[in-house]
C-alpha cells in the first residue's frame, strides 16, 4: 500500500487533488474485497467535517458477489436499475430474504472498510481530519 501511495503522490501533488488521490487509494483497496465497486463521486451534500461519497457499482458484478440475481422489476425496467440505491444489493433478488439488520450490516461492512483505509492514509491526504461516509450506491453500466 505504501508503494501505491508514493506512486500516486508523485503523479498528482496539487492540493486540489488530495481528495481524488485519497479516494483512488480507498477504492483500489476496497475493490479487492468488494469487486463490484467501479468508482466513486462526491455527493452533493457538503458538510464541514465529512465528505459524503457515492460509490459507483456494477450491478451484475454485485449480483455475482452476493450469489444472487437482478430482481425481475429491474430487469424489466433498467432505467430504475441504473439509479441511486441505499445498498449495493437493493436491486437484487436473494434466495433467502434479508432482514433490515442484515442489510445494514452488509452496508456497514463496506462503509467501515472505506473509512478504515481513509483513516490510515497519511495526514496530508485525509483532508485535515475530515471523515468520509458512504451516502449511496449508484449502479452504472460497465464500459
Amino acid at each position: 500500500m505504501k508503494d501505491l501511495i508514493k506512486k500516486i503522490l508523485k503523479e498528482e501533488t496539487d492540493s486540489d487533488e488530495k481528495l481524488n488521490i485519497a479516494m483512488k487509494i480507498v477504492i483500489t483497496s476496497i475493490r479487492k474485497k468488494f469487486p463490484f465497486i467501479v468508482g466513486w463521486e462526491i455527493d452533493s451534500l457538503k458538510f464541514k467535517y465529512t465528505y459524503y461519497i457515492n460509490l459507483l457499482i456494477d450491478p451484475f458484478e454485485a449480483a455475482k458477489y452476493y450469489d444472487s440475481e437482478i430482481a425481475t422489476f429491474y430487469e424489466k425496467n433498467p432505467e430504475f436499475l441504473y439509479d441511486d440505491h441505499p445498498y449495493p444489493f437493493s436491486f437484487l433478488k436473494f434466495k433467502n430474504t434479508l432482514s433490515d439488520d442484515e442489510k445494514y450490516d452488509l452496508y456497514k461492512e463496506i462503509n467501515e472498510e472505506a473509512k478504515y483505509v481513509y483513516d490510515i492514509l497519511p495526514h496530508e491526504l485525509n483532508m485535515s481530519g475530515k471523515k468520509i461516509d458512504i451516502e449511496k450506491f449508484i449502479a452504472v453500466k460497465k464500459n
